[in-house]
């Protein structure tokens, strides 16, 4: 009967010729879409992200780090008629600003061992002068803190500002992306 049921559902499927189980095409089409696997951390964060929203008008974020990919699961765009692009705020250096550094300090020492060895592999410092060291301590910083802030890491003349989200299945965070005079204020 369980079978059945998830057969129903989508979960599985049964092929016919040696009468096996496998996963359904519900569940490939979850794995398939990010939005709809986070669709309950969205529902969460709905009312957090709207509550920022109204309060800085800025571009406010929803994050996830399924991989070493920064995934952008919803945004509320800024109320303002200039304000930084979703698609423009994902230019620049790849593993910079707050929103990857944060996700980066969700991890353990182990992982984050793991993860630093794979992004300074190459000879080309991808952080400019700053380099590992300096990375890394901004990432212990973050940790300890809670928040980071990232000031024209990606783009000149931008602000961002991400918090972690706790105990998700994998590094999600919450975070403000504006323009560098608006954000002081």
């Amino acid at each position: 009967r369980l079978l059945r049921a998830l057969e129903d559902a989508g979960l599985a499927s049964q092929y016919r010729p040696d009468h096996r189980y496998y996963l359904g095409p519900l569940m490939t089409r979850l794995v398939n879409n990010p939005q709809a696997v986070h669709t309950n951390l969205v529902s969460c964060a709905l009312g957090q992200m709207q509550r920022l929203s109204a309060l800085f008008g800025e571009m406010v974020e929803l994050c996830v780090m399924p991989a070493l990919q920064n995934l952008t699961i919803y945004e509320i765009r800024g109320t303002y008629d200039l304000t930084v692009a979703p698609d423009v705020a994902r230019v620049g250096v790849p593993y910079a600003g707050s929103f990857y550094r944060m996700q980066l300090a969700q991890l353990s020492d182990a992982r984050l061992r793991i993860v630093m060895k794979h992004l300074f592999s190459h000879e080309v410092q991808i952080f400019g002068k700053s380099g590992r060291d300096e990375y890394l301590r901004k990432i212990h910083e973050a940790r300890r803190q809670g928040y980071t802030v990232s000031i024209e890491e990606k783009l000149p003349g931008v602000i961002g500002v991400a918090a972690p989200i706790q105990h998700y299945t994998c590094p999600a965070v919450i975070g403000i992306v504006g323009p560098e005079h608006r954000m002081r204020a």
